[in-house]
């Protein structure tokens, strides 16, 4: 028989850091308690141990704060402080589109222009389909070029990359240049696609070429451009471009962890903090922080680093890989989540982070957010601080806000449902986001879900009727 436990908001292993005017005391409790909830609910529900998350929000000329859930280092336990630097993985591919854009501003070279303008045929004689792909179909991953590091499909099963193999069996220090990284590895695959102008695959391979256009337009590194033209100028103290082969870190360095499952599916975490990047150099080739994220995202978007045809060009997604739920810019991507919001910017994964920036235009609200796991989405955190900030509560005692009322059937293992209008849709997901219960055309005014194959713990129940949407966690 499952229990139910009262959620309190706990603070022992959250520190939250104001900047400037703090956000409303509720919002504030709100948002630590969904880290927490966020944290213990995959570790509950899903065996998956996250040694620290950090999130900052700015609400647009209201307020901004910095919250933290956990450790940045798990062999002392060392609490988080927000302001630690990482590897931010994908995002990095932001910054490199500016870079592009800026010389295209300065009529140094043209998104129409082909590759084979400017690789060398050592490079372009390797890629199919070279001389109809331009450089715009590299930034926004519509080449059709496959990916260096695609796992490989061998007797029906999926095999990792042998350039994966390769890096990991080094303890993550082997160093890669480009043109091994291309003969290597980069033949071993087959096009996904041919070049298109609204079908998105993304490649990593894309942005491994776009570093090199840039440095054989300008005649120096992809990581001094961006460093003089880009961070520079936005005083950007805590991002920098890492060079090849390094692998020392800069001061007030988050640890990042991969954790590798045995036969008993028992999970072991593996200190990646240490690695040289030269894998993926400008595809995920750069370190920052929170707040310097903010920074280069908003700046990017009021025109202060590009002119506005040129910013306008990055922020139009109209590339479209999933439907219409998700789309690609310029280096960036558009996205739809659940609560039927669109969020706008990038996500970064590299061995040992998950991080994220986006820019929520339904509160017109900016988010950075990073956790040490690799491969760990934070997705549902940044859906639960939408729905927090847009609703002032996803609490689980809120029922008097709305016209449901949920409550909990101990004795019988039931989720009992009830509303003042007839309800049309019910779902249940997991912390995760993972679909656990879903039921459409209820047509009654109150339902009875059985909850006894469902693990104890927090979810987000989600409840339509008529034109009523309401996102809430309970306590099973």
């Amino acid at each position: 028989m499952k229990t139910i436990v009262l959620i309190t908001i706990l603070f022992l292993n959250i520190y939250v850091k104001s900047f400037a005017q703090a956000p409303p005391q509720n919002i504030q409790n709100e948002i630590a308690e969904w880290l927490n909830d966020t944290k213990q609910g995959l570790l509950q529900q899903n065996n998956v141990e996250v040694p620290g998350w950090m999130v900052r929000v700015e609400k647009v000329g209201q307020w901004q704060q910095t919250w933290v859930n956990g450790v940045s280092e798990t062999t002392n336990n060392t609490p988080l402080t927000g302001t630690e630097k990482f590897r931010i993985g994908n995002i990095s591919q932001t910054f490199l589109s500016v870079a592009v854009l800026k010389l295209v501003q300065n009529n140094q070279l043209q998104l129409s222009d082909p590759i084979t303008s400017w690789l060398p045929i050592s490079i372009t004689s390797l890629i199919p389909n070279a001389t109809n792909i331009t450089i715009k179909n590299l930034l926004q991953h519509t080449s059709g070029i496959a990916g260096y590091n695609e796992a490989i499909i061998e007797n029906d099963e999926l095999t990792a990359p042998a350039i994966l193999i390769d890096w990991y069996n080094s303890n993550f220090l082997n160093n890669y240049t480009f043109s091994q990284i291309m003969n290597n590895y980069f033949t071993l695959y087959q096009p996904i696609a041919l070049p298109s102008n609204n079908s998105y695959n993304y490649s990593e391979t894309n942005y491994l070429l776009i570093g090199q256009i840039i440095e054989n337009c300008i005649g120096f590194s992809w990581q001094q451009y961006v460093q003089q033209n880009i961070i520079a100028p936005l005083d950007l103290a805590n991002t920098s471009c890492i060079i090849d082969g390094t692998i020392s870190n800069p001061t007030n360095f988050l640890n990042g962890y991969v954790y590798f499952e045995d036969e008993n599916g028992v999970y072991t975490p593996f200190d990646v903090t240490v690695q040289n990047n030269s894998i993926y150099k400008g595809s995920r080739g750069m370190i920052s922080s929170l707040n310097d994220l903010i920074i280069f995202w908003k700046n990017l978007r009021q025109n202060n680093i590009l002119p506005s045809d040129l910013t306008t060009l990055l922020l139009t997604c109209n590339a479209f890989p999933f439907g219409d739920t998700t789309s690609f810019g310029v280096g960036l991507g558009c996205f739809q989540p659940n609560q039927g919001f669109d969020w706008i910017g990038n996500e970064g994964n590299i061995e040992g982070y998950s991080s994220a920036m986006y820019y929520l235009p339904s509160i017109d609200t900016y988010v950075s957010v990073v956790n040490n796991r690799f491969a760990t989405t934070n997705q549902v955190i940044i859906a639960g601080i939408e729905y927090i900030i847009s609703q002032n509560s996803l609490s689980i005692n809120d029922n008097c806000k709305h016209d449901f009322l949920i409550k909990t059937d101990l004795l019988n293992n039931q989720l009992v449902i009830t509303a003042t209008e007839i309800i049309s849709e019910i779902q249940i997901f997991d912390i995760s986001g993972r679909e656990m219960f879903s039921k459409q055309n209820s047509n009654k005014l109150d339902e009875i879900i059985d909850i006894t194959t469902i693990k104890s713990g927090i979810y987000i129940i989600k409840i339509k009727a008529n034109n009523k949407v309401m996102t809430k966690k309970i306590k099973i």
